[in-house]
C-alpha cells in the first residue's frame, strides 16, 4: 500500500471568504447596475463594505461541457487570487458570452483591461503592482 501524500497547499486557490455562495450575492451585484464588456467577458460590481473583494463567475453551458466551464472558473479565480488586490471591498461577478469561447491568452487580456477600466472608473487600487 502506498503512504499518502499531503501537499500543502496554503496560499493557492481561493478562499471560500472571497467567492459568492447565494443568489443573494448576484442579486446585490445586478442591482447596481454596473456593467463593462469587453470581448465577450462582462464583469458588474459593486461596492461591498467588507475588507476584501469577493468573485462571482456565470459560465453558460454554450461555452462547452463540465469540464471546459471548470477550466474557465478555474483560470478566473486564479486571474482573481493573482491580480486583484485583497484588502479592497468590491463585490465582482464576471460572466461570458456564450457566442464566444476565446484562448486563455485573450480571456487574460480582456480580463485585464476590464479590471484596468473598472479601476479608472471606481477611482479605488484594484490591480496588484
Amino acid at each position: 500500500m502506498q503512504p499518502t501524500i499531503q501537499l500543502d497547499t496554503a496560499g493557492f486557490g481561493l478562499p471560500a471568504c472571497r467567492r459568492f455562495h447565494s443568489s443573494f450575492d448576484y442579486n446585490a451585484v445586478f442591482r447596481a447596475r454596473n456593467l463593462l464588456r469587453r470581448h465577450g467577458v462582462q464583469v458588474r460590481w459593486v461596492e461591498n463594505n467588507l475588507a476584501y473583494s469577493r468573485l462571482g463567475a456565470i459560465i453558460p453551458k454554450r461555452i462547452g461541457n463540465a469540464v471546459r466551464r471548470n477550466g474557465v472558473r478555474r483560470q478566473l479565480r486564479e486571474f482573481f487570487r493573482t491580480q486583484i488586490k485583497a484588502d479592497v471591498g468590491y463585490d465582482l461577478v464576471f460572466s461570458f458570452s456564450p457566442a464566444k469561447d476565446p484562448s486563455w491568452e485573450l480571456l487574460r487580456g480582456s480580463l485585464q483591461s476590464l479590471v484596468t477600466e473598472l479601476q479608472q472608473r471606481s477611482g479605488g487600487s484594484l490591480l496588484r503592482a
